[in-house]
């Protein structure tokens, strides 16, 4: 059996569970999700609590026993599982595969066997472009659009559409010098990329998704028909992944949440521009398909 430990936002998820699949298809065992970081509310210092997310996709989510514990008994299931897990690295070595470094590629975990517990973000298409059309089956969403998301879509489908994803949130938070440094240099990348796709693509409608649309708004200079989609918050903020994927065109951010909605748009001619620089200031190996083209 397969178990992998899920954490983070949606994005990050949706790498762990590819991962995980892949290696459970692979071997021809089960695959469990342990949600016991997720459910647990124990306080920590300038962390975000993070919410199970893949229960919007039409894939089969079998959870381990501790997990099913964690919804009535939330921060005792964590700590148990906690103390399993080291447990198991002392007695049953090579079970517990914790990642080295994150958005870095390890060749060895495609190799592992029929018995593993995956603890990172595991960032890499590599560890599942082997089982692409079994990671697409299973990020297919299960409910209809409906409303304002079904006229965008629409939109989208009728048009040579590219959406232009813009995180600001956390990206802009921290040492001040930092975070104004990383202002300019992200609309530097978006007014470059955007430029980049009026030179290739015919009458592109660029539609843009963001976390602070007043800012995108008051900043961005794109001169082509630009729509603001801002009717998807909170719970509902994963139908902005959907309207994504469905746009022919992707200008993504340095956040996984449009890694996958570039990843998972089906137009065989996309064009997809990533950011070289991905999360501010760190430099990782290339977590990008050999097609998409870095600013």
């Amino acid at each position: 059996m397969i178990t992998v430990k899920l954490i983070g936002g949606l994005g990050n998820q949706m790498f762990q569970y590819a991962c995980a699949r892949r290696l459970a298809l692979k071997r021809g065992v089960k695959l469990k999700l342990d949600l016991t970081f997720l459910l647990h509310r124990l306080p920590r210092k300038d962390f975000t609590f993070r919410s199970y997310g893949l229960g919007i996709f039409n894939l089969k989510a079998n959870f381990t026993f501790l997990s099913r514990v964690a919804f009535y008994f939330n921060n005792l299931a964590f700590v148990i599982a906690f103390l399993l897990n080291k447990l198991a690295k002392i007695f049953e070595r090579g079970y517990v595969i914790e990642e080295a470094a994150p958005k870095c590629f390890e060749p060895k975990i495609l190799g592992l066997g029929k018995k593993a517990y995956l603890s990172g973000i595991w960032a890499h298409e590599n560890y599942f472009a082997d089982a692409a059309d079994a990671i697409r089956r299973d990020f297919s969403f299960q409910e209809p659009l409906a409303g304002k998301n079904k006229e965008l879509a629409n939109m989208i489908a009728a048009t040579n559409s590219v959406f232009l994803h813009i995180r600001r949130g956390d990206h802009i938070q921290g040492d001040p010098a930092k975070a104004a440094f990383a202002q300019k240099r992200d609309l530097r990348y978006c007014q470059e990329a955007c430029e980049y796709i009026l030179k290739k693509v015919s009458e592109p409608v660029f539609f843009i998704f963001s976390d602070d649309p007043s800012w995108a708004k008051a900043n961005l200079k794109i001169p082509a028909q630009c729509v603001i989609v801002d009717n998807n918050i909170g719970k509902n903020s994963y139908l902005d992944l959907r309207l994504m994927s469905l746009c022919k065109h992707s200008i993504m951010s340095s956040s996984t949440f449009s890694w996958w909605a570039a990843w998972l748009n089906t137009n065989r001619a996309k064009i997809v521009i990533a950011p070289k620089n991905w999360n501010n200031f760190n430099k990782y190996d290339s977590v990008f398909a050999n097609s998409w083209v870095e600013f």
